[in-house]
């Protein structure tokens, strides 16, 4: 069975998000830019297309992140570019 990019892209952002320290910054400040989640929608990981659009856009994100969470960040963005893209 193969999975649509989208779908994968959704589900590695809910485990990235999942992972995060809920006591972190990095966790704050998504809780921040999204105001309009619910707190259990965040804790989830729950985010559709164009919020993961606006939080890979946002320069100040990666600031708020300790080493792992950024590495953790990077493949990610490896993927969304296409680079990791399964054939």
């Amino acid at each position: 069975m193969l999975l649509p990019p989208l779908h994968i892209k959704l589900g590695l952002m809910k485990q990235f998000v999942k992972a995060l320290p809920k006591e972190g910054e990095c966790f704050k400040y998504l809780c921040d830019q999204f105001p309009g989640l619910s707190e259990a929608k965040l804790k989830e990981g729950v985010f559709i297309g164009p919020d993961i659009r606006k939080i890979m856009k946002d320069e100040n994100f990666e600031t708020k992140m300790e080493t792992n969470e950024r590495k953790a960040l990077e493949s990610f963005k490896l993927y969304d570019s296409g680079f990791l893209t399964p054939v």
